[in-house]
């Protein structure tokens, strides 16, 4: 009689881990990737720029959220830009400029404000720094 016991528990100890594995690979097959973060980057975002060198402008990002959590928008009303939010406050996006001008953002939360930096490289290596300051529109 104890063996028998013994082997029904084992056999439901196994059940229970197939049930349990074959669930898992369900949740992952079947639910939609969707962003884990609580910080909201979608909409407009508006401010001003600052180069190393001392020049000064005024900056903007649109950007919005695909169902797959991916960010897409427009940097500076003419730069296509994607990336992903990379933890709760921070963001990196990525572009290229109509000149071949590789731009290259990390973006982070604070206080309400988006602060971004910015590297934009030349085809011919050059690299530009900006910082930017921008809030909801």
């Amino acid at each position: 009689m104890e063996r028998l016991l013994t082997i029904t528990a084992i056999r439901r100890n196994d059940m229970l881990k197939r049930w349990g594995l074959l669930l898992t690979a369900l949740l992952f097959v079947f639910v939609p990737v969707m962003s884990v973060y609580a910080a909201d980057f979608e909409g407009q975002w508006v401010g001003h720029w600052k180069a190393i060198t001392g020049e000064r402008g005024n900056d903007s990002l649109s950007l919005r959220e695909t169902h797959h959590g991916e960010l897409k928008g427009i940097w500076n009303g003419r730069v296509k830009v994607e990336g992903r939010q990379t933890d709760e406050n921070r963001i990196h996006l990525h572009g290229v400029q109509d000149n071949g001008v590789r731009v290259d953002i990390k973006g982070h939360l604070k206080h309400g404000e988006l602060h971004l930096d910015i590297d934009k490289k030349a085809p011919a290596g050059t690299i530009t720094e900006l910082w930017s300051e921008l809030h909801r529109r």
